[in-house]
């Protein structure tokens, strides 16, 4: 070999090292974006789950709510209905 050859060798055998040292380090900044992206999705998934449950006990506090106004507006009818067939009963014995 020539040495304009072994020097042309040697360039390319340089330029192929710094391309490996920019590949390690593109690879070292991915895997960091991966595993942030990865911690992100854990967290996003996690809050989710709160949300659903927060959701849940909303739900939970919503229908318990209906349960009582339901309750209260039978209590009512009852109430009235009693009081309409009292007086009711009080008309008839008028006539």
């Amino acid at each position: 070999m020539t040495v304009p050859a072994l020097e042309e060798l040697e360039r390319q055998i340089q330029a192929a090292l710094a391309r490996l040292q920019e590949l390690k380090q593109e690879n070292v900044e991915l895997r960091e974006q991966l595993s942030e992206s990865e911690a992100r999705q854990s967290a996003a998934a996690s809050g989710a789950g709160v949300t659903a449950a927060a959701n849940d006990a909303f739900d939970n506090a919503d229908a318990e709510q209906w349960r009582r106004e339901r309750d209260e507006v039978r209590r009512r009818v009852e109430r009235l209905t009693a009081r309409l067939s009292t007086l009711l009963g009080q008309a008839a014995e008028d006539l």
